[in-house]
């Protein structure tokens, strides 16, 4: 029982460690982007990242947060749990981007973006999708050595 507090404890710290790291060069990068993005530029970029975080949880149906409980659920084909959910989010974006093209216009009127970068959106989204699985599936088997590096 104590290796695995001591496992938790340094995998949770070195998961802190590295979301602060990018979190950081978020916050660092912002105002960059202020100063070298026209206003008009900027608030495209802001539109953007507005609709990139609704429909990470609408496209990809937010699937990594049943990891926690799979884990439990699913001890024995946990990886295949995770390889199916990574499978269904990425289904789901696929039908996505079927569906925004078919309706691109009222797509580009509703968003206020042009289709192409609705598009990069949503290609953009069938990978990270299967990235957060991974994260997520890392953290939960304490795992930080690889999940660190790629973050």
């Amino acid at each position: 029982m104590a290796n695995n507090n001591s496992k938790a404890l340094k995998s949770g710290f070195f998961y802190t460690f590295a979301n602060f790291v990018s979190k950081g060069l978020m916050l660092i990068s912002t105002p960059i982007f202020a100063r070298i993005l026209s206003k008009s530029e900027f608030g495209d970029y802001s539109n953007f990242t507005s609709w990139m975080a609704i429909a990470m949880v609408i496209v990809t149906l937010d699937v990594e947060a049943s990891l926690v409980c799979a884990k439990f659920d699913y001890e024995k084909n946990f990886d295949k749990y995770c390889f199916s959910i990574s499978l269904l989010s990425s289904f789901s974006a696929i039908v996505w981007i079927v569906f925004v093209n078919i309706f691109h216009m009222q797509t580009e009127h509703t968003l206020s973006m042009k289709i192409e970068y609705v598009n990069i959106m949503l290609v953009y989204l069938i990978f990270f999708a299967v990235f957060n699985v991974f994260q997520n599936r890392e953290q939960l088997l304490y795992r930080y050595k690889n999940s660190v590096k790629i973050s």
